[in-house]
Order: structure tokens, then C-alpha cells, then sequence
């Protein structure tokens, strides 16, 4: 065969080959829709797991994302002028950011256990907990980045700031 008449054929094929799922596809869905159940359990777009060091203490934590909120339930060990003992909380909170770079503020009940200034022996206290996270993503699976929680007692507050690694976060 010569070439020109490879070529009817040859611009047939490829229009056909272009053309595609807009030629070959499925049909619209037609009558009613059966919309999808509702999920019990929410699984969320992201969990990691937060270990953090510093100075002052080291916090452990597990951090869940979902599509507008962030909880994170944390555990750790504080040590301060002020306080000396462990902290331990569940937040709520707001993801500012999510890409690359993520930072997520949030606020929750907490409990701290040890010795305050003002307390002659270790006591127990409930209190009011906040947490920072800002993270710089590295891989799929790690992050580097800032980590601090403050609890209140209604008296004064309590800071830790540490450095951390999030294993987890995809």
C-alpha cells in the first residue's frame, strides 16, 4: 500500500483515539439516585503521631485531620519555674494551613498532675489546654516542626515549647 492510502484510514484512527471516553464512554446515570449511607466513623484525611523535646519537657501526642477540624489527645512531662509534673489533654481545633508547610491551633480540657509553686505537695488539677503545631513536611510520612502546649489552671499558665517529628502524616 502506498501512502496515501495509509492515510484515510491513519486520521480515522486517530480521531477516534482522541475522541475516547467522549465517544466510547458510559451513558449518564439516569432516574432517581440512591444516595450513599452515612458514615458512623468519620476516618478523616490525615492521623500522625507528634514526639517532642525540649528543655522545659517532652510531649507525645496522636493528631487526627479531618476536613475542617483537628483533634489531638497529648501526654508529656513539663518542667518550669512554675510547675513540674505531667500534662496530659485532648484538643479541638482548626487547621490554618494544610500543604507543605501546616499549622493547626486548638483548645481542649487537660489535667495536670505534680508540683506547683504554690502547693506544698503534688496535687492534681483540671485544666484549660491549648496547642500550636506547626510542621514542615520532609516526606509523605515525616515532619519537622514546632510543638507547644499551654494549660491553664485558671490561676497561671503553664508553657512547653519543643521541637518535634510527626510520623504519619501522608
Amino acid at each position: 500500500m502506498t501512502a496515501k492510502s495509509w492515510l484515510l484510514p491513519g486520521l480515522v484512527l486517530l480521531a477516534l483515539i482522541a475522541a475516547g471516553a467522549g465517544v466510547f464512554g458510559q451513558s449518564p446515570p439516569m432516574g432517581q439516585q440512591v444516595p450513599n449511607m452515612p458514615r458512623v466513623w468519620d476516618a478523616g484525611r490525615d492521623s500522625w503521631v507528634v514526639l517532642a523535646g525540649g528543655p522545659k519537657g517532652a510531649m507525645l501526642g496522636y493528631t487526627r485531620l479531618f476536613e475542617t477540624t483537628v483533634t489531638t489527645v497529648h501526654a508529656g512531662y513539663q518542667a518550669n519555674e512554675s510547675f513540674g509534673g505531667v500534662n496530659a489533654g485532648f484538643t479541638l481545633g482548626l487547621p490554618l494551613a494544610a500543604k507543605r508547610f501546616f499549622a493547626a491551633i486548638g483548645v481542649g480540657p487537660g489535667f495536670l498532675a505534680g508540683a506547683f509553686e504554690d502547693a506544698d505537695r503534688i496535687k492534681g488539677r483540671f485544666a484549660l489546654d491549648a496547642d500550636l503545631q506547626v510542621l514542615f513536611r520532609l516526606s509523605p510520612m515525616m515532619d519537622i516542626g514546632l510543638y507547644t502546649v499551654v494549660a491553664t489552671d485558671f490561676r497561671k499558665a503553664y508553657p512547653c515549647f519543643c521541637v518535634c517529628v510527626t510520623v504519619g502524616r501522608s
